[in-house]
């Protein structure tokens, strides 16, 4: 879990924000994709003990709250969308675990690169494009 905490690099806002959080994306999915982390924190420890319960939910209360704080931050600084950072917290901790969880559990090999442009792009752009659809298509 700590591997996984440490590797977070605090933001300067003076530079370029979306770089630095798109480096710390990176860092983050290649401490959790160490394949005991993944393990770890996404399949084994629930359950096994009440010891490793209240682990995992101390590691998952901290990442949230230091990922909330980031938000509260990036939205006085106006550089974040409005929302609850608490609940915009969890989305992104999702954003991050369920491709490692779920990849894991295909047996697929994740990229670390790859996955952390993906979550980036979804981050800064998120999914449906605004705007009117092509006359006779359906959104779904």
């Amino acid at each position: 879990m700590e591997r996984v905490e440490v590797v977070i690099q605090p933001i300067d806002v003076a530079g370029d924000i979306a770089s630095q959080a798109r480096d710390n994306i990176e860092r983050i999915l290649g401490a959790a994709l160490d394949r005991g982390a993944w393990r770890l924190l996404f399949t084994e420890a629930i359950g096994i003990d009440a010891e490793g319960d209240a682990l995992v939910r101390d590691f998952y209360a901290r990442a949230a709250g230091r990922l909330e704080r980031a938000l509260r931050t990036g939205q006085a600084l106006g550089v974040v969308v409005d929302g609850d950072p608490r609940l915009l917290a969890r989305c992104i901790l999702g954003l991050v675990k369920e491709p490692i969880f779920q990849g894991a559990l295909a047996g697929e090999e994740l990229l670390v690169g790859q996955l952390a442009e993906q979550v980036f792009r979804l981050l800064m752009g998120g999914v449906i494009v605004s705007g009117p659809l092509p006359t006779g298509q359906s959104a779904w």
